[in-house]
């Protein structure tokens, strides 16, 4: 499960669905390598401003196969922070009403983010 917004939120993307990864390390290790797959179902909401409306909101829902590689460095016993770049494959989409939405189509992502260790 994710979820991701941007700082003023006008972009919110959720996603839920079962992944699988792979971590390579030990206790000796400073940086854990990492890579994962699943299948994604997400949805999504984003707002748009133009000249002639002050704020359009738009969702779309679907499903996408993500392939990503990262690293995770360890901060606390079972908190780390994860640096990870991959891509995105858009396997089915619902109808959007907005139809200019790159969200709907295949993408490249880099995330940086915080994570709970469980082990």
């Amino acid at each position: 499960m994710s979820y991701s917004s941007n700082f003023d939120f006008d972009y919110n993307y959720f996603t839920l669905g079962p992944r699988f990864g792979f971590a390579i390390g030990n206790e000796k290790y400073i940086i854990f390598p990492y890579f994962y797959t699943g299948l994604d179902f997400y949805g999504n909401k984003i707002k748009i401003y133009t000249l002639y409306d002050e704020d359009n909101s738009y969702t779309e829902s679907g499903m996408s196969l993500p392939l990503f590689a990262g690293m995770l460095v360890p901060i606390k016993r079972n908190i780390g922070l994860t640096l990870e770049g991959g891509f995105n494959f858009n396997l089915y989409k619902k109808e959007s009403s907005f139809s200019f939405s790159a969200l709907g189509r295949n993408y490249m992502l880099i995330d940086v983010g915080i994570v709970i260790m469980l082990y």
